[in-house]
């Protein structure tokens, strides 16, 4: 069983529309959040794809491989040859740091005998379209304020951003369901559809590839 999971336990707009983005590609994917994904149920040509913010340093609220790791195996993570995707900015990035947090959960992983799990994520702020295939990342001007985030041009329409965020305030509940979170995402794409928030590729300069600026280990 594919599953998205939150990697924060507050998430806004920008990881509810990812979410909707990845439960568009994997279908029956079920949505949560990390610490209370079933990761036993990964089966071996299953994906785990792991939603939030990010840096080189941080995955989400976490901040140290260890503790992530840790995690991962307390909610069931085989050795059985599943692929973790982490839909964040920057984990791979080794600009500033030559041990970024993806090589670091590598590493806890090898080391807690889960050998053949694969890890992926990209090497920089990474920012494509709906789309499911390779696109150019264009202005969307006639909808709202346009702005420039890490040379990407972004769509910026604060109404429609106040109106997802609202909606999230609303209806986010802490014991929240798959199928409720997966509403929300739902609608909250419905108010931020022209953002480009799928976090798996790196767009540069403003044309996208399949294995452009992404990681596999």
């Amino acid at each position: 069983m594919d599953i998205v999971a939150f990697c924060e336990s507050d998430p806004d707009w920008i990881q509810f529309s990812n979410a909707h983005v990845q439960l568009q590609k994997l279908r029956n994917a079920y949505l949560t959040f990390l610490d209370r994904a079933p990761l036993d149920l990964l089966g071996p040509s299953d994906v785990l794809v792991v939603v939030g913010h990010g840096s080189p340093n941080s995955v989400g609220d976490y901040h140290n491989a260890i503790a992530l790791v840790t995690l991962l195996l307390n909610r069931g993570l085989r050795n059985n040859g599943a692929t973790i995707r982490f839909q964040t900015c920057s984990p791979a990035d080794n600009s500033q740091t030559a041990n970024p947090i993806l090589l670091q959960i590598r590493t806890q992983l090898d080391n807690s005998g889960r050998q053949s799990i694969t890890v992926q994520g990209a090497m920089a702020p990474s920012i494509t379209g709906w789309r499911h295939t390779a696109e150019r990342v264009v202005p969307h001007h006639h909808l709202g304020r346009v702005s420039a985030q890490q040379g990407v041009t972004m769509f910026q329409n604060r109404d429609q951003i106040q109106r997802a965020e609202a909606y999230i305030n609303e209806h986010l509940r802490p014991n929240s369901t798959s199928r409720e979170l997966a509403d929300i995402a739902r609608v909250v794409r419905t108010y931020t559809a022209n953002f480009f928030v799928d976090f798996s590729l790196r767009a540069e300069p403003f044309t996208v590839s399949a294995n452009q600026g992404f990681v596999s280990l």
